[in-house]
This record gives C-alpha cells, sequence and structure tokens, in this order.
C-alpha cells in the first residue's frame, strides 16, 4: 500500500546523513518509523564518531560471526539539548556528516526536543542546531503533534505529513 510516508522514506534512502528532532510525545511513533531502516542504535559520545561502530559491525559480518542486516545507524544527540556550545555542536555534526560520507553509510541522527525549557535556552538550541546540524543535514524532519514535518529537503520540497501514526499501525 502506498502511503504519504513512502515519499519521506525514499527521500531519507537517497541521502548520508539525516536529522529527525522529536518531542517526548512522539519518541513511539518515531521508533516505529526508524524500524523500516533496520537501524543500530548507537548512544552518542563526546567524541561525535560512529566510525568504530561501523567498522566493527561490517567486520562482524565478513567474518560471520554477526549475520544482522543494517540499513542505517541511529545516533542519539539527546545529550545535546543541554549544551548550547556552538563548537562542540558543530564538530559534532560534522564528524558524524564526515563518518556517514567516508563510510559510504546512512546515519540518522535523533535528537528529543525538550518544549519546557526557558524561551531564552530553546532559542539558543533551535539556533545552535539550524547552523549545526541542520545544515549538514540532507533531511531534518520533526515529529510533533501527530505530524511529520520536513523542514529541510536537499531532494526537493518541504511537506507535513499529517496523522502519520495511522499509516505506522500504532
Amino acid at each position: 500500500m502506498i502511503t504519504p510516508l513512502n515519499e519521506l522514506y525514499e527521500i531519507l534512502r537517497k541521502s548520508n546523513f539525516n536529522m529527525i528532532g522529536y518531542n517526548n510525545r512522539e519518541e513511539r511513533g518515531k521508533d516505529e518509523f526508524l524500524k523500516k531502516f533496520n537501524p543500530l542504535y548507537i548512544n552518542h559520545e563526546q567524541n561525535g564518531s560512529i566510525g568504530s561502530y561501523i567498522r566493527d559491525h561490517r567486520i562482524d559480518n565478513i567474518v560471520g560471526s554477526n549475520s544482522t542486516t543494517i540499513d542505517s545507524f541511529v545516533v542519539d544527540l539527546t545529550g545535546l539539548r543541554f549544551n548550547t556550545d556552538y563548537k562542540y555542536t558543530k564538530r559534532i555534526a560534522e564528524q558524524l556528516r564526515s563518518d556517514s560520507i567516508t563510510y559510504n553509510t546512512q546515519v540518522i541522527a535523533t535528537i528529543a526536543l525538550n518544549t519546557t525549557h526557558s524561551l531564552n535556552t530553546t532559542t539558543r538550541l533551535i539556533a545552535a542546531l539550524s547552523t549545526t546540524l541542520v545544515y549538514s543535514s540532507d533531511v531534518v524532519a520533526i515529529f510533533f503533534d501527530n505530524n511529520i514535518k520536513i523542514i529541510k529537503n536537499r531532494y526537493g520540497r518541504e511537506f507535513t505529513i499529517e496523522n502519520y501514526k495511522q499509516y505506522l499501525n500504532i
């Protein structure tokens, strides 16, 4: 069955580095959406590099100790929401983008968008993300209020998918 999510899936499959923002009410929907990519979930580390995870997984597949197919690597960057240091955020974004290109693999960065911060903190966070993670990403999607809004798309138009959970059967 063709659904409005298919266009988003196809756009994401074309790209190496994507970002998905979500609020806490949409975490389950985001997780269900990402299952289609057969992801390996990686917690964010201080240096931002995921190269060792990618190399280890490929070696395990070659030697036969791991037969799991992984189509993408999902990196949770939620810890960045409290770190508004521009240079730090920029370094993380550049490293993730570089790893996705170097290892020719798909990296999807996820970040919880906490709306309970003060206006000043939230404004600084959005400013830091928009100049680093958003700039580095091929596609940026925000999951909110049962909708997915594509706010950046290097491959075409920006659009909104309303009531996306109906297509995920959740």
